[in-house]
């Protein structure tokens, strides 16, 4: 089995046959529905965090470019 990553402190991986693995499974296979949900919403919530972030991010790499292009044409005139 080759480990791919590490996400939110768990391996994720792929077996000899192509499939994903993570060893979340186990942990969540032996914790109660509620646990499991609890756990789910834990992940989302990070995962909304991370999008959010990474959507400001494009927004200022796009205002510093439109910036950029502004001074740009001011020189050239």
């Amino acid at each position: 089995m080759e480990e791919i990553t590490e996400a939110f402190g768990y391996t994720i991986g792929q077996d000899q046959n192509g499939y994903l693995y993570s060893s979340m499974e186990e942990e969540l296979k032996n914790m109660k529905r509620d646990e499991v949900r609890r756990k789910v919403a834990m992940i989302d919530s990070e995962l909304r965090k991370y999008i959010l972030k990474l959507r400001e991010i494009q927004t200022m790499r796009k205002q510093e470019m439109i910036d950029f292009m502004l001074k740009f044409k001011d020189l050239n005139l």
